[in-house]
């Protein structure tokens, strides 16, 4: 009686966690990449999408106020103060460093992340009227020119995946700007 034996791969690390770092090592050298450990993916859960597939699905939309005094975290400091600065100024930071894509807000509730609906950047910060200056392809703005919005329109999609578990997840959020009238 004869066994056939092949040889083990011998190595300190599982075959599959070599190839999730390897994956990660690639996602990392994109410039605009934002990757999350495994432990953190599993303690943030929230920082993964809302899967296609699922067996019941409701959005709601709410509105944030940021007068309120629960929600002051994001909307204070009104001005950077050294390295803190408000929810929207770390978001627009990101948008205009390229880091996240923000697309344009539509009103009838159906919202289309693709990339004909990409906002256009010089047109929102003149219809806003945020003073800018482009150096060197990058957006300029003086941290004491950027707006504080009054609110949030924020859409959440509710759902139960393929093994019935109950999510909440954010998949969307609209600051509302508010213009004063002269």
């Amino acid at each position: 009686m004869s066994f056939l034996m092949l040889p083990a791969i011998a190595g300190a690390q599982p075959t599959r966690r070599l190839q999730e770092q390897a994956a990660q090592r690639e996602a990392e050298k994109s410039p605009t990449a934002v990757t999350l450990s495994e432990r953190a993916r599993s303690q943030y859960t929230a920082q993964t999408a809302v899967p296609t597939e699922v067996q019941w699905r409701r959005d709601i939309y709410r509105e944030l106020d940021l007068k309120k005094e629960k929600n002051a975290a994001l909307y204070y400091p009104e001005a950077p103060l050294g390295d803190r600065v408000n929810f929207f100024t770390l978001v627009l930071n990101l948008i205009l460093d390229g880091k996240i894509t923000a697309y344009e807000c539509r009103l009838d509730g159906n919202e289309l992340f693709t990339p004909d609906n990409v906002l256009d950047i010089d047109n929102m910060l003149d219809n806003f009227y945020i003073p800018f200056t482009k150096e060197n392809g990058k957006y300029v703005i003086k941290p004491n020119d950027i707006p504080n919005p009054e609110k949030y329109y924020i859409k959440e999609s509710n759902y139960l995946d393929q093994l019935s578990n109950y999510q909440t997840r954010v998949t969307a959020i609209c600051p509302v700007m508010v213009l004063a009238q002269l």
